[in-house]
């Protein structure tokens, strides 16, 4: 049996970001609402349970969705394979060759690119079967070093974690800034993994919330 410190966990990373620190922690602190327009395929929602949008304290339902990135890398390698295995049998409908009105000198790239917008149309609509959840979780601000700490009070994570807490530090670096992020846990027990699919949804967020604080302050 694992030793409880054995089960305590700390993921850290840091990703820099366009947006300035202040545009960014305005995000955060008082758009909330807004995070699921920047992050639709990993937010789908949030909606608040207790308080107020920029209240300290206040309580909020996350719907999200883990694991996109993880499939999608795995199934584009496997398009890759495809299209290695299989270039010279796969059947291009006509019409695409005169759609693009230009002759393909690699046939096998060619197909590689048809076979990856299939699959982009459906990874689109399905995620790839990115996994479904919900957390429900109560906010900290710290104005002062623009600070934020979601306090995980229920929800799926549970089944593998007894403590989950995402924590995001925004600091200023030159024209932009960077957001240092940090997930502490707790598992369940010794067969629960580390919550790296989870710090990958938290770094894939936090680029899109970046992108969408750029491109609202330009």
């Amino acid at each position: 049996m694992a030793s409880s410190e054995a089960l305590h966990g700390r993921l850290q990373t840091d990703i820099d970001l366009k947006s300035s620190a202040e545009e960014y922690y305005k995000m955060w602190r008082k758009e909330a609402h807004k995070i699921p327009t920047a992050t639709g395929q990993n937010i789908q929602a949030i909606t608040l349970h207790e308080g107020d949008w920029h209240d300290h304290g206040a309580i909020k339902i996350w719907n999200y969705t883990v694991g996109c990135k993880e499939k999608m890398q795995e199934s584009e390698g496997l398009i890759w394979v495809a299209a290695e295995m299989y270039h010279d049998n796969i059947n291009i409908p006509q019409h695409i060759y005169e759609d693009i009105n230009l002759e393909i000198m690699n046939n096998h790239i060619y197909i590689y690119i048809y076979i990856y917008i299939q699959f982009l149309t459906n990874y689109a609509s399905e995620c790839v079967d990115g996994k479904s959840g919900v957390f429900k979780e109560k906010v900290e601000f710290d104005d002062a070093s623009m600070t934020i700490t979601l306090h995980g009070i229920e929800g799926d994570v549970y089944n593998e974690y007894k403590v989950y807490r995402p924590i995001c530090k925004v600091v200023p670096k030159n024209r932009g800034s960077v957001a240092k992020l940090v997930i502490e846990y707790e598992r369940v027990n010794e067969d629960a993994p580390i919550p790296n699919k989870f710090m990958d949804l938290f770094v894939s967020m936090t680029k899109d919330i970046d992108a969408h604080a750029y491109a609202a302050s330009t």
